[in-house]
């Protein structure tokens, strides 16, 4: 007679979950996504998994990030996708996104933006700094309002969405 071995899926997701719960506080962390600015991609209440250690040459246009910003006075922490690295220039014309001014190709279903805010006229990034916008490109505080945002303020890079 063999030995067999039966697996049970909710123990192989219990074990993936206490993995992720004791590698959070180093490697990984959870976050509950809250509004609309990332709509169509992520929705109100989504659950993200994260990484930390970030590192810049990691960071490349289209990935999404959380990051730490100031808008109006208030220190915000925000899940915006990269659409400008180190060096880049960033402007809207029509609604339409350019990066080094050739329209960025986004086909994800993101709305032109109706207001440009001071990607209105080109915007060059300096080294290290990277330009963030939302998905749901008009209800979203991006850079478009509280500018390009250093590498010191990426916090984690989102690497799936759990539900």
């Amino acid at each position: 007679m063999s030995n067999v071995i039966h697996r049970h899926p909710v123990t192989a997701i219990s074990l993936f979950l206490c993995l992720l719960i004791l590698l959070g506080s180093t490697v990984f962390s959870l976050l509950r996504v809250v509004g609309y600015s990332m709509v169509p991609t992520y929705q109100p209440g989504s659950i993200l998994v994260c990484t930390k250690g970030i590192h810049g040459n990691d960071l490349t246009p289209g990935m999404c990030v959380v990051a730490s910003a100031v808008s109006e006075g208030e220190e915000l922490v925000v899940i915006k996708r990269i659409v400008g690295c180190p060096g880049d220039t960033i402007e809207f014309r029509d609604g339409l996104l350019y990066r080094n001014g050739e329209p960025v190709d986004e086909d994800k279903g993101f709305q032109n933006a109706e207001a440009p805010g001071i990607a209105a006229t080109p915007v060059a990034l300096g080294d290290r700094e990277y330009f963030l916008l939302g998905d749901n490109r008009n209800d979203s505080v991006d850079s478009r309002i509280f500018g390009p945002v250093p590498l010191e303020q990426i916090q984690c890079v989102v690497l799936f969405n759990i539900f």
